[in-house]
């Protein structure tokens, strides 16, 4: 019974991050969209490809220190 419990829990948050991660990809592309124009928008798929290893290196950080440092980084982008 164990074993099924975190089958379950183990595929609920799988499911939630590739969701998570589609929602991203789908708000950038629409974003890139909107910013320039449909003929230079990239397809999904681009996007995901761009994404995806910035997203393996920010859930990489263990320390909330360096997540602040990130924090600080992107206010200033804005």
């Amino acid at each position: 019974m164990r074993k099924v419990a975190i089958g379950v829990i183990f595929s609920t948050q799988l499911g939630g991050c590739c969701v998570y991660f589609v929602f991203i990809t789908t708000m950038l592309r629409t974003f890139i969209k909107n910013r320039f124009g449909e003929h230079n928008a990239p397809t999904q798929q681009t996007c995901m490809f761009y994404v995806l290893p910035v997203l393996i290196v920010v859930m990489w950080i263990r320390n909330y220190r360096h997540l602040a440092r990130l924090s600080t980084l992107s206010n200033f982008c804005q």
